[in-house]
């Protein structure tokens, strides 16, 4: 399977999956540090679920856009585009697997969604109980950060809430332990609520209802329940306790009471019980960061934050003038008058007129302009809906004669500059007419001479001189694209008559025989007969210009 034909959340959840792979990897060299640094690394490998790289990326293209004129992408830009899937070109969406509009994806998002759902149930069921324990308990005079409740509701010690916490003391827990175990079991709570340990693991909890089907998500949990509270073990074992008497008055407290209901709760019990108390009783004394991994931490930082933006500032995906605009190659007008076209009073004219050295355009919308500046069709640009109102006349002059080519070249560098034109290149799949020869043989004379193309069209009459069989397919107007696929290389002289309606399916491969007239033949009949080419539908991934940024105004002439 090719990259693109990727999802956007199968992208993220790729990079997602390699991110939290690295930060788990950055954890072994610190695992003699602090807990509190493990803890943040592991947090950063949950927060990269919701913050996909493609989103700095954005930032960084958009702040760009307002800041600079777009340049043409460097060498390198595709490979970090890669990185930019989930957001990035979101004007025209990448082809997916499954397609959207297919069954299975229909039953993939169910799933999904069932399963959201039924997080936020579990989420607001256990959320309710603790609400009411709270409720019902009743106020303690003890000295804490937060109001300490008694609740007669069998849960352990913990603290309850994001904004505005308390602190959740089981009934009669000071009959059943003395002031240095009620004291020693507050102490840990004292530190949940300055490290706002409740805020970060509701973070988590997102996470985990919106990413529950993958395994990696649960893993990151215990990893951030156990260096939760290793880093408060830690900080109240550096404070002087004994650790032999810190984890005998936690087990005093496991003996009366239940773990709470909610990840989110900071309480005695969040991690493995037995593990921790392991941890306690081995009293490793956590070594102080060294200069080696503070400068690998900053660069791990860098990369996951400061990296994308500043990728996406740089690289932005916009082309100039086909990436050139900035080179001394890339020629241009010597003078160019461009105008917003007047509310006509009568028919006007429309089109692109040429000529040696001189372009003029007439109530032209700058879709049109576009299009013939860069050769495409119509349905291969995509933009804001004015590119089809907005009308403009331009009159421009070479500094020398100039040929079609040339002038259209000079176009695409009139458009950088008077609209500020920015846009990129996609591919985007679309039902087409593929040409090819037909097995009957090629009925078609190579062009005898080098001279420029020539095309003249007129009712159902087509004649082109020095054409290519890939300009001669973008001619046919028909209900869909048409793509060469001949395999014909150099130029042929043309000439082709078919009937006013053509059919909008392609016919069946019955032979049909020669006319007297051809002009009796249907478009798709005159091919082989006239031609020995031949349409067959089908579907092809095609290119389209997505417009990033266009202006109305045209600046000053």
């Amino acid at each position: 399977m090719r990259y693109s034909d990727l999802s956007p959340l199968a992208n993220h959840l790729w990079q997602s999956t390699v991110f939290a792979c690295i930060m788990a990897a950055l954890t072994l060299p610190l695992r003699r540090n602090r807990a509190a640094v493990r803890y943040s690394v592991w947090l950063a490998a949950s927060v990269k679920f919701l913050l996909p790289f493609s989103l700095l990326m954005s930032v960084g293209n958009r702040l760009a856009l307002h800041t600079a004129p777009a340049i043409g992408a460097p060498r390198w830009y595709f490979a970090v585009e890669r990185i930019s899937q989930p957001f990035a070109a979101a004007a025209l969406p990448q082809v997916v697997t499954p397609p959207l509009g297919s069954p299975l994806a229909a039953v993939i998002l169910s799933i999904w969604l069932c399963g959201i759902a039924a997080g936020i149930v579990f989420w607001l069921r256990c959320w309710r109980h603790m609400r009411a324990a709270c409720l019902a308990a009743v106020p303690l005079a003890l000295d804490f950060p937060v109001p300490v409740l008694s609740s007669a509701t069998r849960l352990e010690p913990g603290v309850f809430g994001i904004c505005r916490p308390v602190l959740l003391l089981p009934e009669g827990i000071a009959d059943r332990l003395t002031a240095a175990q009620l004291e020693t079991i507050i102490a840990p709570e004292t530190c949940h609520v300055h490290r706002r340990d409740n805020l970060t693991a509701a973070v988590h909890m997102i996470v985990e209802i919106l990413f529950w089907f993958h395994p990696l998500v649960w893993w990151i949990r215990a990893r951030l329940l156990e260096e939760r509270e290793r880093a408060c073990d830690e900080t109240i074992i550096q404070s002087g306790l004994e650790p032999h008497v810190y984890a005998e008055r936690i087990l005093k407290v496991c003996q009366y009471y239940l773990e709470s209901p909610l990840a989110c709760v900071s309480g005695i019990t969040g991690s493995d019980l037995k593990k921790r108390i392991g941890g306690i009783m081995a009293c490793r004394i956590a070594s102080r960061l060294s200069f080696s991994r503070k400068l690998l931490l900053a660069a791990t930082a860098v990369f996951a934050i400061v990296g994308p933006f500043v990728a996406g500032l740089i690289n932005t995906p916009q082309i100039h003038a086909q990436s050139q605009t900035t080179t001394v190659s890339q020629p241009v007008f010597e003078a160019a008058s461009v105008r917003r076209s007047q509310p006509p009073s009568g028919p006007i004219p429309v089109g692109i007129d040429t000529e040696p050295g001189k372009l003029t355009a007439q109530n032209d919308t700058l879709k049109d302009l576009i299009r013939a500046a860069y050769g495409v069709r119509e349905y291969q640009i995509s933009g804001p809906e004015w590119l089809s109102s907005e009308r403009y006349d331009i009159v421009a002059k070479a500094a020398e004669p100039a040929s079609h080519a040339q002038l259209m070249q000079m176009l695409q560098t009139l458009l950088v500059d008077r609209f500020r034109l920015t846009l990129h290149r996609e591919k985007k799949e679309f039902t087409v007419y593929t040409l090819t020869v037909d097995q009957n043989g090629l009925k078609l004379p190579k062009a005898t001479d080098e001279g420029e193309t020539k095309i003249s069209m007129g009712g159902r009459r087509l004649t082109a001189q020095h054409i290519s069989l890939g300009q001669f397919a973008n001619l046919l107007s028909l209900d869909r694209p048409v793509v060469d696929r001949t395999g014909l290389v150099g130029n042929f002289d043309i000439t082709l008559t078919w009937a006013p309606d053509a059919p909008a399916t392609t016919p069946n491969a019955v032979e049909v025989p020669a006319r007297d007239d051809p002009s009796d033949a249907t478009i798709f009949t005159a091919l082989r007969e006239q031609l020995g080419l031949r349409l067959q539908a089908g579907k092809e991934p095609l290119e389209v210009l997505v417009i990033d940024h266009a202006e109305k105004v045209p600046t000053e002439n």
